[in-house]
């Protein structure tokens, strides 16, 4: 099973193909072996970045959907909060409305008969008290 395993991997196969050849193939085929190690190397750590890119994107959105679910509950309880505040404020408008009518009905008949009162008080005045020559 190990020597199955081992076949399959490129340095093997390099290795195997190694003890066939001279001594400056042997030497090109030891770069070409180190080069290939390189490029596996570099994309090992190439994967190991993505993947703690990908871990930090993962947290920035579960944090990012906290934050876009805590903004909307803090602006469901506002528009709630803002109705109740209308609601309250409408009827405090239809009060002072009502109040403000009675009010001006009752100043209304009292400056008019005050006004009444003097015009015949100032007539009674003029005839009780004559001109005088």
């Amino acid at each position: 099973d190990i020597l199955v395993q081992l076949e399959k991997t490129p340095v093997f196969c390099v290795y195997i193909h190694l003890l066939g050849l001279t001594s400056d193939e042997k030497q090109s085929a030891v770069e070409l072996d180190a080069v290939l190690q390189h490029h596996q190397d570099m994309q090992e750590k190439l994967a190991e970045e993505m993947l703690s890119l990908a871990r930090s994107l993962k947290n920035n959105t579960l944090a990012a959907q906290n934050v876009i679910k805590q903004d909307n509950q803090t602006l469901s309880h506002s528009l709630r909060m803002a109705d109740q505040n209308f609601e309250k404020l409408k009827d405090e408008s239809d009060r002072l409305e009502q109040h403000a009518k009675k009010s001006v009905n009752w100043l209304l008949w009292i400056m008019l008969i005050v006004v009444c009162f003097i015009f015949i008080s100032m007539i009674l005045f003029i005839r009780i008290f004559p001109k005088l020559k």
